[in-house]
């Protein structure tokens, strides 16, 4: 007992000892303010940059890495990196940072004794939750649930998880309703362990547009199409369907008529689709063909998959990116409410800016039986207190009116270079893309705003993105905007 007493003294002496480390780790030197402009004062990537790059590349995959960033040193919209220089950064890590870099409320949020446990031990969740974990979902996670969707299931992290759940609740969704309801039959248990039909529904399929990116895991790979290099060498899952995504709201009608044809024709559990194809060059598309998939889905029992990764949170001028999909019946009367209801998703997956990943669903798609949408982790609580910081920040701060104003500016700012080499800008909110003339071109011009003290980054194969924090303003845009020019000038 003496030693019982002793190992819980010594326990309880390193966990205050590890408490006050971490409230006092460092705070106090971290920025409190951004810097007036970009400061460079090397290439990017810089020297050290490069030797890190090396080393790592000893180790692990390093070759995708821009530069190496300096977390101590960034701030607000501004990037440090290794070498001492600070970009204003309008990229944010590939679209996942929502408040830019260190922002105060996470800073605090993260000394508290809240955090701390979290962080010591990530929880098997799906085998046994802390108590905040449903308070934390139910009063925050939920509080921004779209419309319609009253059930949410927290993924690993990553987008890719996210889709690959979603996919997994359209799969059983369907095959539930296939057989009435009723549980698996002991034929269809014992063909799965084989991977044959009728326990393995091997002939169902999942319906993608081109240019489309859901992720790089094994299933939802089969629905990108973005990149071949992404898809190159893996096997595929062959008789998933792939359709146009249309060039023009001429060309809605033709797509339409294709995947109508496509759901009658196939045994089609889910469609997936980006309410912007983001990494596949920013493409668009009206309301009015979303409104068209969604009757369509409906009409054929097939479940419509709103992949808002990179659109939602915000970025766009909407929390999630197809509420735009309401566009037009906003003001048609009685039973506006209603009609927006209908043309919801089914499912919308999330990630990058919530800073946790999952997917928010219809009360039908949870499966009838436990286990089937399951992982050791099956979310992450630290990840979701952080998510919960964003959205309390983003409602307090009013974000997503100030992307909406900052978008407007931004958009017409850059209508208003009239640049010979900039193509079809385009975009909603911050959210906004143009293309230049050649890929070529692009790449150089990517490399140069970041010598200049910008990085924005590039999608398709000749679009440039902005991805700026919410917290991006009408100064930083004027920053972009006066590097914009200067990097275009040298272009010809």
């Amino acid at each position: 007992m003496q030693c019982a007493g002793a190992f819980r003294t010594r326990i309880l002496t390193t966990y205050r000892i590890v408490t006050r480390r971490v409230d006092s780790c460092s705070v106090s030197t971290l920025p409190r303010e951004e810097p007036a402009r970009p400061l460079v004062q090397t290439l990017v990537p810089g020297p050290r940059s490069l030797e890190l790059a090396r080393e790592l590349q000893e180790v692990s995959e390093a070759r995708p890495i821009q530069f190496f960033h300096d977390p101590q040193q960034s701030f607000g919209n501004y990037v440090a990196d290794v070498d001492g220089n600070k970009l204003l950064d309008a990229f944010c890590f590939i679209a996942s940072l929502p408040l830019g870099y260190n922002h105060p409320n996470l800073i605090e949020a993260a000394q508290s004794s809240l955090w701390l446990p979290h962080l010591v031990q990530r929880p098997a969740l799906g085998y046994s939750a802390p108590p905040e974990w449903v308070h934390t979902l139910r009063t925050k996670i939920m509080s921004v649930a779209p419309q319609g969707l009253a059930s949410v299931q927290m993924t690993c992290g990553c987008g890719a998880s996210a889709v690959e759940n979603a996919l997994k609740a359209a799969f059983i969704w369907k095959r539930t309703l296939e057989r009435d309801c009723v549980d698996p039959s002991p034929t269809e248990l014992e063909s799965c362990m084989r991977n044959q039909e009728p326990g393995s529904p091997n002939s169902m399929v999942v319906v993608s547009f081109e240019h489309a990116f859901h992720g790089r895991l094994f299933g939802s790979l089969s629905t990108t199409r973005s990149k071949p290099i992404h898809k190159v060498d893996i096997p595929a899952f062959r008789n998933w369907p792939v359709l146009p995504f249309p060039e023009s709201e001429q060309d809605e009608t033709r797509c339409l008529e294709l995947v109508e044809k496509t759901l009658k024709g196939n045994r089609v559990a889910a469609l997936i689709i980006e309410p912007i194809l983001s990494e596949g060059g920013d493409l668009h598309a009206s309301p009015a063909f979303f409104r068209g998939l969604r009757a369509l889905t409906r009409r054929y029992q097939v479940a419509m998959i709103c992949d808002e990764v990179q659109t939602g949170v915000g970025a766009t001028g909407r929390f999630w990116a197809h509420e735009y999909w309401s566009e037009g019946l906003e003001k048609s009367g009685p039973g506006t409410s209603t009609a927006a209801a209908e043309i919801a998703p089914d499912m919308v997956t999330f990630a990058k800016k919530m800073q946790a990943s999952g997917f928010f669903f219809k009360p039908e798609f949870l499966p009838p039986q436990a286990y089937r949408i399951f992982s050791t982790w099956s979310g992450d609580p630290l990840r979701a207190l952080q998510a919960s910081v964003i959205i309390d920040t983003i409602a307090a701060d009013r974000l997503v009116e100030r992307v909406r104003i900052v978008g407007d500016y931004l958009s017409q700012a850059l209508h208003g270079l009239n640049h010979p080499l900039i193509e079809r800008i385009r975009g909603r909110g911050t959210f906004l893309a143009f293309d230049l003339p050649s890929p070529a071109r692009r790449n150089r011009f990517l490399q140069d705003m970041r010598n200049r003290g910008v990085v924005v980054g590039g999608s398709g194969t000749k679009t440039v993105r902005l991805r700026p924090a919410l917290i991006f303003d009408t100064h930083h845009a004027d920053i972009l905007l006066e590097t914009l020019a200067s990097a275009m000038a040298s272009q010809q």
